[in-house]
């Protein structure tokens, strides 16, 4: 479960403060950046993790780690079309809030669905074909 979760933070946040808050959870400092010694080496929590990772993203990320970290069930992403309106809707336990942004792929191009307060929407074409999730980036039921 663990690299998924991994995996999803990276869709959420994006790769640029992915990648910054996996190097600062491991170099916290450029002292630490640059030492070849083995004196870099620290241990982290899961608090430490949160609040390096909001930090790089620049927004609140309980949620996302509350529903993957702290409690084992995971979320169903619920989806509907009706006519041109394709609705997602994430179902959590314990309707935990949970903003975590949906992948639509419609013919070549790859949609980040926006799911504030859980919920989102995407207007396609008339009789677009769509994919939820093509790349498979979300850790869901």
């Amino acid at each position: 479960k663990g690299s998924w979760v991994l995996h999803t933070l990276r869709w959420t946040v994006g790769d640029e403060a992915f990648f910054a808050g996996l190097r600062r959870a491991a170099y916290p400092d450029a002292v630490r950046l640059r030492a070849k010694d083995g004196s870099q080496v620290r241990l982290v929590d899961t608090d430490d993790i949160i609040a390096i990772f909001e930090e790089e993203a620049g927004r609140d990320l309980g949620g996302f780690f509350e529903l993957y970290v702290r409690q084992p069930a995971l979320p169903r992403l619920i989806e509907t079309r009706d006519g041109d309106v394709l609705e997602l809707r994430w179902e959590t336990p314990d309707d935990l809030p949970f903003d975590v942004p949906v992948p639509v792929r419609v013919g070549e191009d790859v949609h980040r669905v926006a799911m504030d307060d859980g919920a989102g929407s995407l207007t396609l074409s008339a009789g677009a074909e769509y994919v939820v999730d093509p790349d498979a980036w979300l850790l869901k039921e």
